[in-house]
């Protein structure tokens, strides 16, 4: 998991959960001052609901992982005002919710 922004810095956590790892990552983040609205979450798994939920009340604007997102995580993106995209790799991705965040 990375907390990143847009001149690819980057907080990097990793743990065999994938939820431990996300919260590993937003820690370090609010250790460090990190600004949430101007950051973006990578995920190197699956994205569910529950997680998205923490990264929604940390105000963070866009995730994206390298696997489709729960169908339930897409629902939620969306009522959340969140971007999620699904499928990242190289320059392609599937975007679920709030395309608008993404400018390509």
């Amino acid at each position: 998991m990375a907390v990143c922004d847009s001149t690819g810095g980057m907080i990097f956590a990793e743990d065999i959960s994938r939820t431990c790892a996300l919260e590993k990552a937003i820690g370090e983040a609010l250790l460090s001052e990190a600004d949430f609205p101007d950051r973006f979450i990578f995920l190197s798994s699956r994205i569910s609901s529950h997680m998205l939920i923490k990264i929604a009340r940390c105000g963070i604007p866009i995730v994206g992982c390298v696997s489709a997102p729960t169908a339930q995580a897409a629902e939620l993106a969306d009522k959340l005002g969140i971007c999620l995209c699904g499928f990242v790799r190289g320059e392609r991705l599937n975007i679920y919710s709030h395309e608008e965040r993404i400018i390509i």
